[in-house]
């Protein structure tokens, strides 16, 4: 049974693997910490031109009330059960999920990737293309 994921060890594959320069794509909702991936991510991106595809789910950032929750850590496996329809509670978890999005951001850009956060109201083909776009006019 896998649990979690291995930014870090997708990423030190790439470095060993990746002999080429070329254009590297890493997707993924960056939520462990920016300490054990910033410094491969930033191996990868000196070697290659490296785009971070922050890809995320509305709830990470905003709860609605919803009562009674037993969340689950996808990453850990473990339950805990709260209280959505406290005010507090839900103010507390935007503030939390907001200050570790700038620090999340903050690392990928620190480590020379560039960022594309795909919005939750446009098919990831479509920000992928007008990012691209936009990338193509800066260049």
């Amino acid at each position: 049974d896998l649990r979690g994921t291995d930014l870090q060890g997708a990423l030190q594959m790439a470095v060993q693997g990746l002999k080429q320069r070329g254009i590297v794509f890493v997707l993924s909702d960056f939520l462990g910490a920016p300490e054990a991936y910033a410094r491969t991510l930033a191996l990868v991106a000196r070697r290659h031109d490296t785009v971070a595809v922050l890809c995320s789910d509305p709830l990470e950032v905003r709860w609605p009330d919803a009562g009674l929750m037993a969340m689950r850590d996808a990453e850990t496996g473990t339950t805990q059960t709260v209280d959505t329809s406290d005010r507090r509670w839900r103010s507390a978890f935007a503030d939390r999920a907001a200050a570790f999005d700038g620090i999340r951001r903050k690392a990928i850009l620190r480590a020379g990737a560039e960022l594309l956060a795909l919005p939750h109201d446009e098919t990831p083909l479509a920000a992928l293309a007008r990012f691209m776009r936009a990338r193509a006019g800066r260049r």
